[in-house]
């Protein structure tokens, strides 16, 4: 019978043979391969068809590496990033094909009244401003954990779990709070750039950003910001690869010691360090630019009503070795996303058709005094602002992607890295169009889904998974 090989995101051998804490035992030393080489040769979990499923983010792998990937009759890639590599690698072209992964259509899909403005709450067990799906458990709000900071999965989260006039465009019966929402997910790491996600959103909050007419949290005229993150990560050694940053300094610590398998960290005060976040995050015009951190999100529905309550998701990651699942999730659920142009997620920013942030001219009023641009009393002012571009289809496209990123082993060809500040600019874009209450984010939403489902449901990737294998057995 035919057998699948999760080889993971490590590769067979090459990374994980270089952690001992990862590497399982195997005669040959050699880590996963080494391993996987030992099954085949006692003939345990070897099939008449073997498929070796991959989604690598390393560049370089060893010799030996290689001729264990040969022995399998095809390996499957999480990208065409991916697939590209081992073929540069030397595998045989028919040896390689493209897997990606998929979402659950019925759970990751545009669903207005499921909005958290539209629930006004209730002392049922369910925090009044929940998304739909978030079932609440031990007195909290389910997919939320307990938190330190404004009582996540309490009035902290409750107050704060409505988006704003972007969604408003989707919903027209949502109540319009003000709050702009940035969520940004994935395990703390470098690869993944939530640093750059941090300096980014200290960009935004130091803007002159319209602010959101009443109800703003910002208060005094000021635009209200919140960035919500789910970094946990219970693996620390992924975590210190965050020392590599440029653009943050210091560590999280694990918020309850060692060890940490909820991999729930220290972020606020890290962060705070940083100027990110609260009082210190910059510009009169910021409101502090709130940070909330949403702990570790369980499941599948957690993620779903995380998302739902985002104005806006956003991924510079630096590598993906498939084509970003969770940006996949919000994209589905026509959460506007921004998208890192490189690696395995290149694949998902081409089919949903992601475009840059374009400049718009903006002409402005002096007010009475003068204004903070700069304009005199009464004087009319014009600047350029960051802008969706035409025909915008849900997702941002991040095409610049020159960061430095050390690569002295050349096992990270491909990856990038963007400019913080034109993340901030993508953001702002989103940010400028709901306050236009722009209704073109219905389209953008609808032509998202429609995507999502066409190309990247589950049932489709795993029809497509048995479909390969039946060709590879009857070959």
């Amino acid at each position: 019978f035919p057998v699948l090989h999760a080889l993971g995101r490590w590769g067979p051998g090459a990374a994980v043979a270089a952690n001992p804490n990862l590497r399982p035992p195997g005669p040959e030393g050699c880590g996963a391969a080494s391993s996987a080489t030992s099954w085949s040769q006692r003939g345990a979990y070897w099939g008449s068809v073997n498929v070796g499923i991959l989604f690598s983010e390393e560049t370089e792998l060893s010799s030996v590496d290689l001729a264990f990937l040969r022995r399998f009759d095809v390996v499957v890639a999480g990208s065409s990033w991916n697939a590209n590599i081992l073929r540069r690698l030397g595998l045989a072209s028919d040896k390689v094909a493209v897997f990606r992964q998929g979402v659950d259509p019925h759970l990751f899909k545009p669903h207005p009244s499921s909005h958290p403005s539209s629930h006004h709450g209730s002392h049922d067990g369910a925090r009044k401003g929940l998304p739909q799906g978030l079932a609440p458990a031990d007195g909290l709000p389910g997919g939320f954990p307990p938190g330190r900071h404004g009582g996540l999965g309490g009035e902290g989260l409750a107050a704060n779990a409505t988006g704003w006039r972007y969604r408003r465009a989707l919903d027209p019966q949502r109540r319009d709070d003000g709050l702009f929402v940035v969520f940004s997910g994935g395990k703390l790491e470098f690869r993944k750039a939530q640093d750059v996600v941090a300096a980014a959103f200290k960009d935004l909050a130091s803007r002159d950003l319209p602010s959101s007419h009443r109800g703003g949290g910002g208060g005094g005229g000021r635009a209200a910001l919140e960035l919500r993150v789910a970094w946990a990560n219970p693996w620390r050694e992924t975590v210190e690869t965050m020392k590599e940053s440029r653009l943050l300094v210091g560590l999280p610590a694990d918020r309850h010691g060692s060890p940490n398998p909820e991999g729930l960290l220290d972020l606020e005060p890290w962060l705070a360090a940083n100027e990110v976040g609260g009082a210190n995050s910059g510009g009169a015009n910021s409101g502090g630019g709130r940070v909330v951190d949403l702990g570790r999100l369980r499941g599948a529905a957690g993620m779903a009503g995380a998302l739902r309550a985002a104005d806006v998701a956003v991924f510079p990651n630096r590598c993906e070795g498939g084509s970003n699942l969770v940006a996949m999730e919000a994209a589905a659920l026509g959460v506007p996303t921004v998208l890192a142009h490189n690696t395995g997620q290149a694949d998902l920013a081409r089919i949903l058709g992601a475009a840059p942030v374009v400049l718009r001219s903006e002409k402005r009023q002096g007010a009475e005094g003068g204004d903070a641009g700069g304009a005199p009393s009464g004087a009319t002012s014009e600047r350029r602002v960051p802008g969706l571009p035409p025909g915008f289809t849900g997702c941002l496209a991040l095409c610049s992607q020159g960061g430095f990123v050390a690569d002295q082993a050349g096992a990270r060809r491909g990856w990038g890295e963007a400019d913080p500040s034109k993340v901030a600019d993508a953001l702002e874009a989103v940010y400028r169009a709901g306050d236009r209450g722009d209704l073109a984010a219905k389209a953008a939403r609808d032509h998202a889904a429609r995507v999502m489902r066409r190309e990247f449901g589950w049932d489709k990737a795993v029809a497509s998974l048995v479909r390969l294998v039946e060709i590879r057995a009857r070959s």
